[in-house]
């Protein structure tokens, strides 16, 4: 702050205070730094990436996105950016955009696990199962302790009628996270479609302790 009191037309110091609200997750407090950082250096990337984190971070999808899509034009290979314009395009479910911007990512940063397994899903949710496999594959050789990653390649699994070895993907995601909800919702699952009811009746159990809502659309999809 003292910087900003010396110079308050800095750009670089008004950047640096918008990353230190970010980092603190004070999103709102971040934009306003960021965005006078702008108004003295237009051509930042890095500032405008941050303001596509803070966005992202409050769920404003639509800002997020065009700040992370300055923020390519100004640097274009800047790797992060494209990651969470993939991010975004997955959560509100454009599969057909999210892909060629993970891609992106991972052709500028090839170990990038986040970037495989945000691939994975969208692939998965395209239709394109041996595709996602392989990226839910290779973010687990990347990075063999993440639950997130075990649990997805558990749902393509699923998803695909290999409920052997869905199971086995499931048991390593609850083994590294006793909590991921994914896994004991997947693993029920795939228990179930191998009559496995008890071991099913148990995670079912489980995630009503964890994730209740979870919980009620698992008996559903039992139910039905």
């Amino acid at each position: 702050m003292k910087a900003i009191q010396l110079n308050p037309t800095s750009a670089h110091a008004n950047y640096r205070i918008g990353w230190i609200y970010n980092e603190q997750e004070q999103y709102a407090q971040a934009l306003t730094y960021l965005n006078r950082s702008l108004q003295f250096d237009a051509k930042s990337a890095a500032a405008q990436f941050e303001r596509g984190y803070a966005f992202k971070k409050l769920e404003r999808y639509a800002e997020a996105l065009s700040a992370f899509q300055q923020a390519v034009v100004l640097k274009s290979d800047y790797d992060s950016a494209y990651y969470y314009m993939g991010w975004i395009y997955n959560e509100q479910k454009n599969y057909d955009d999210a892909i060629p911007n993970l891609k992106k990512a991972l052709s500028l940063k090839r170990d990038y696990p986040d970037a495989h397994v945000e691939l994975g899903y969208a692939y998965y949710k395209n239709g394109r199962q041996t595709e996602a496999i392989e990226e839910y594959q290779e973010a687990i050789r990347m990075r063999p302790n993440s639950a997130s990653s075990h649990g997805g390649l558990g749902e393509v699994y699923y998803g695909t009628r290999q409920y052997s070895l869905a199971v086995n993907a499931c048991r390593e995601a609850v083994r590294l996270d006793p909590n991921n909800s994914q896994g004991h919702y997947y693993l029920a699952l795939s228990y179930y479609a191998l009559n496995n009811r008890s071991a099913a009746m148990e995670e079912y159990r489980i995630l009503q302790r964890i994730d209740p809502d979870r919980a009620t659309k698992l008996f559903n999809a039992i139910n039905k």
